[in-house]
């Protein structure tokens, strides 16, 4: 079901207290943009060893990094798809995204054999924000 771990350190945030994580830089990556299906360009970084990608990183994290647009060598250009309407009992917005319940980072292929649920932006970013850092120091949590 996992990935076989790679050797190398990717790129990740940590979260040494729940809400607070702090972003380790990976050790052989390369940098890309990915425009996502709304057209929202996401800074992310590959490993050169297993190809695993990483989370959106924060346009402050780039600056912070050094990183200049230089650096980053691919593009993945995901197109428009029209989803369902927002799955937020109440909202019904359009357009959507899909919120995967198995991140590409963790799962990479099999990410799509794991359910998706459509959401709009505000409902897909307020989920990650108050998800951020929950359970993820538990102990016992993979």
């Amino acid at each position: 079901m996992f990935k076989d771990l790679c050797s190398k350190q990717h790129s990740i945030k940590v979260y040494t207290t729940p809400g607070r994580g702090e972003w380790i830089r990976g050790e052989d990556e390369e940098f890309g943009i990915v425009v996502t299906g709304n057209g929202r360009p996401q800074f992310k970084a590959r490993c050169r060893a297993c190809g695993t990608t990483s989370s959106a990183l924060p346009y402050g994290l780039i600056i912070s990094w050094g990183l200049k647009i230089t650096d980053f060598v691919w593009t993945k250009i995901n197109n428009p798809t029209e989803y369902e309407p927002c799955s937020v009992r109440g909202c019904q917005a359009k357009p959507t995204e899909h919120h995967h319940f198995a991140p590409y980072n963790t799962f990479g292929r099999e990410a799509d054999d794991w359910p998706v649920m459509p959401l709009c932006q505000s409902h897909h970013t307020e989920w990650h924000q108050r998800m951020n850092g929950y359970q993820w120091n538990r102990k016992g949590a993979v």
